[in-house]
């Protein structure tokens, strides 16, 4: 009897995707002794706050976590590899990730307790972890619910992919973004007026040959009041943000561009992207406060979440259908809407935000505006979480009524292929 699995051209994908596992394991285990030897040495050490060995308590959770999730990826890509039939992801995780999801709320109490309490760090890391990826895990379920399920590997594999390769080059790319941002507004300081005493004070340490960063005092105040510093501010984090981060979060979904990926394939993909990218960048979020900031920087951490996951998810559609029927308009038409929805939602955190800190950095801003950020963030979450259920109900009408044909998989023997 022959087993079949798809054809042989995913060899070169599913060689990468071992490689890409090995690696980053290998470097996940060195950093976790790294850090347990760090954390044994911290109390012998000066210059180490009890916040300090917190977050690194924290990272620890975070590299275990991306372990566990980078372990799958390495072993279906061997099974494939060896010639082992392809398992698909079973259909009724919707169920237990909404079972999951219900225990969230005390979960949530506990970690609210935990996080103005010195006792029960090590617990706290877990609910870190816990709280962050069990919303993601409903939310994908939710999206790809009574869709036809791809195999344990693809799945796997956009994840590895998302965690090792989109989420380093968006880094990249904001930091040279950045760098020439912090040059641009260098070049812009050194003719501002409340910036010459800096000035004079570098010179002075330079002629002098003494240079100490601890001896320089400058109010920055003044500066950061300009409206000119605050519309960079804001137009970085709600249009230049946007616009690389939905860009290059498919980056996974461009992976499979030859593996004959349908609509809906594409849109489980592309959750799966940002799924995997909201997870990590929540979990680093998460683990840098604690105290009464901890519950809100969860209930901000859950809406970013979604909105990664989703237009992500819609992006990855938008390539998968013009791949299937030509029409590119729809790629560049969907990935202006989510830019957009993006940019909304960063301008509207960043109003809660300066509305916090509004009174220390004496910005004047409109209360109208400020009350109004909540609802608008509500409402967006809101939309995204309808559009999630709008897709996943349109794509099972059109999987339905138009089938895709399968690919003709290639007969391989027990041994592997023939």
């Amino acid at each position: 009897m022959k087993i079949y699995a798809p054809a042989d051209n995913a060899r070169p994908l599913s060689i990468a995707q071992l490689v890409v596992s090995i690696i980053n394991l290998a470097l996940l285990v060195v950093a976790f002794f790294g850090l347990v030897i760090l954390l044994l040495v911290a109390p012998e050490m000066q210059g180490f706050s009890i916040d300090q060995t917190d977050q690194l308590r924290g990272m620890l959770w975070i590299i275990a976590a991306a372990f566990l999730l980078t372990l799958p990826s390495l072993i279906s890509s061997i099974r494939r590899l060896s010639g082992k039939p392809v398992r698909l992801i079973p259909r009724r995780l919707f169920l237990a990730a909404s079972l999951a999801l219900v225990l969230m709320a005390p979960l949530v109490l506990l970690g609210n307790h935990l996080a103005d309490s010195a006792n029960g760090q090590w617990l706290f890391g877990v609910i870190n972890v816990l709280i962050v990826f069990v919303p993601l895990w409903w939310l994908l379920e939710l999206g790809r619910l009574r869709l036809a399920r791809d195999s344990t590997q693809r799945q796997w594999g956009i994840s590895t992919f998302s965690f090792y390769i989109t989420l380093p080059v968006v880094m990249v790319v904001e930091l040279i973004i950045l760098g020439i941002g912090l040059l641009l507004a260098a070049v812009w300081m050194v003719q501002q007026p409340e910036f010459a005493p800096m000035l004079r004070q570098l010179e002075q340490a330079f002629s002098n040959g003494s240079f100490d960063l601890q001896d320089f005092s400058f109010d920055w105040l003044p500066l950061l009041q300009k409206p000119g510093v605050i519309i960079a501010i804001v137009s970085g984090a709600s249009l230049v943000v946007p616009l690389i981060e939905e860009l290059l979060k498919p980056l996974g979904v461009w992976a499979l561009i030859k593996r004959g990926i349908t609509p809906a394939g594409g849109f489980i993909a592309g959750m799966i992207c940002g799924a995997s990218f909201a997870l990590l960048e929540s979990l680093f979020s998460l683990s840098a406060v604690s105290g009464e900031d901890w519950l809100y920087t969860v209930a901000g951490r859950a809406g970013t979440g979604l909105l990664h996951l989703a237009l992500t998810g819609f992006n990855g559609w938008a390539l998968a259908s013009s791949w299937k029927d030509g029409k590119n308009a729809r790629v560049g038409l969907t990935y202006i809407i989510t830019v957009l929805i993006h940019g909304a939602w960063n301008l509207f955190a960043m109003v809660m935000g300066f509305s916090m800190v509004g009174e220390e950095l004496q910005l004047d801003i409109d209360p109208a505006l400020s009350a109004s950020a909540p609802w608008v963030l509500g409402t967006l979450a809101l939309v995204m979480l309808v559009g999630v259920i709008l897709m996943n109900l349109h794509l099972r009408r059109a999987t339905a009524e138009h089938p895709f044909a399968p690919v003709p998989p290639l007969p391989i023997a027990p041994g592997g292929l023939e």
